[in-house]
């Protein structure tokens, strides 16, 4: 008889053998730099926050692995989520209003920074989309 292989065994290949970091965890890290960058800069969210993200948006639906497609997908809005809430609890000024409460801050700054989150969103599902597409075509 031959061996069975249990499921959820580990597979021979791992992700220490990648060349490098799952891009899934590096984009949530370039983000916080973005943030943190930017506060420090300027003591506010500005241009160099959206610009990042949206960089990031784009080396996310460029780099994913294909199973990953969904994670990258929904990964977008989840991190402009979590840089609003982390600036809007810490340093809700950050926004541009001083007396700001972290609700209205949040609110602010997704209102501040909905370009982006649009821009960002939409490049990273088109770029999504036609990779899969063209995956499709290579299976044909």
């Amino acid at each position: 008889m031959g061996q069975t292989q249990l499921r959820g065994t580990a597979d021979p290949v791992s992700y220490e053998d990648a060349p490098g970091p799952p891009v899934l965890l590096l984009a949530p890290a370039l983000v916080a730099t973005f943030l943190g960058l930017d506060i420090a800069l300027g003591h506010d969210l500005g241009l160099l926050f959206g610009l990042g993200f949206v960089t990031v948006c784009v080396g996310l639906g460029l780099l994913a692995e294909p199973d990953d497609f969904f994670l990258a997908a929904v990964l977008p809005p989840l991190m402009m989520l979590a840089s609003m809430l982390v600036v809007g609890i810490a340093m809700p000024s950050a926004f541009g209003f001083p007396s700001a409460s972290a609700v209205e801050g949040v609110i602010a700054g997704f209102a501040h920074h909905s370009w982006a989150l649009g821009l960002g969103y939409v490049v990273c599902l088109v770029m999504l989309g036609v990779r899969g597409y063209l995956m499709r075509l290579q299976r044909l």
